[in-house]
């Protein structure tokens, strides 16, 4: 088994132009981290990540526990990807990226959503009190952001462009 790989004082992060990279998985808090994990980037301090032009990477891009530190997430030329965050309501009934600001998601042409939950549940609320910038480009499979509540008190600027299946903005709220 693969033993996940530590960067405890990484704050940015891009990948850029990694046309074989498939799959990998960040782990953001040391409990996502146990023993039996197989891989992963252990990134509890990441603040920016952009991950450009990596036309193999495929699946879900982060998954486990709260996002704590991680303020910009810029994802583009990632066709494979289909969904960036998954939460577990098991786990927590709130749960979110509480210090995310900036979301920026183009040309992903099998994107289908933003945040999702484990087991596809509607309970789990999504809070995200910094949010201020949202941006979805291109986007041709993405019919919803989240199928859930999603908090988002902050947010001063939406731009959802070229997204035909997007069917309603009224879920950020």
């Amino acid at each position: 088994q693969q033993r996940p790989v530590w960067f405890s004082n990484l704050e940015r992060l891009t990948l850029h132009s990694c046309e074989e990279l498939e799959d990998f998985q960040f782990i953001s808090v040391v409990e996502d981290a146990s023993p039996g994990k197989i891989g992963g980037l252990v990134v509890p301090n990441l603040r920016v990540l952009k991950l450009l032009s990596l036309p193999k990477l495929s699946g879900t891009l982060c998954k486990g526990q709260l996002y704590t530190t991680l303020r910009e997430l810029t994802i583009s030329d990632c066709r494979e990807v289909k969904e960036v965050f998954r939460f577990d309501p098991s786990q927590h009934s709130q749960s979110g990226v509480p210090n995310l600001e900036s979301v920026r998601v183009k040309d992903c042409g099998n994107l289908e959503m933003i945040f999702s939950s484990s087991n596809n549940s509607r309970n789990l609320i999504l809070v995200f009190p910094k949010l201020k910038s949202l941006g979805l480009i291109n986007l041709p499979k993405l019919w919803s952001i989240y199928r859930g509540v999603l908090l988002c008190s902050c947010i001063v600027k939406i731009i959802i462009s070229l997204c035909p299946n997007y069917r309603r903005v009224e879920e950020l709220s």
